[in-house]
């Protein structure tokens, strides 16, 4: 899958955008956001796989910036560190 994305990237059929959601560079040296893609097997490996017992929100209707991030932390479960 990389090297396909990285050949779209290199034909010219991606814009700026598409272009930087790659993980390698035109000429095949791996980007920040790969080196942490390379990472996640083994930050999950190992992990028993769990699923939600509750129902989970649907995305806000009211898509902003702010209710997006809001309904992602919350659907994660975050809560910020006490002070």
């Amino acid at each position: 899958m990389m090297g396909v994305w990285n050949l779209l990237a290199v034909s010219g059929k991606f814009n700026s955008l598409e272009y930087n959601l790659g993980v390698l560079t035109n000429d095949g040296r791996v980007k920040p956001q790969g080196k942490m893609f390379r990472q996640l097997p083994d930050a999950y490996r190992g992990k028993p796989v769990t699923f939600p017992t509750r129902l989970i929100a649907l995305p806000p209707v009211d898509r902003t910036f702010d209710t997006a991030w809001q309904w992602m932390l919350d659907w994660m479960g975050w809560k910020p560190k006490a002070t």
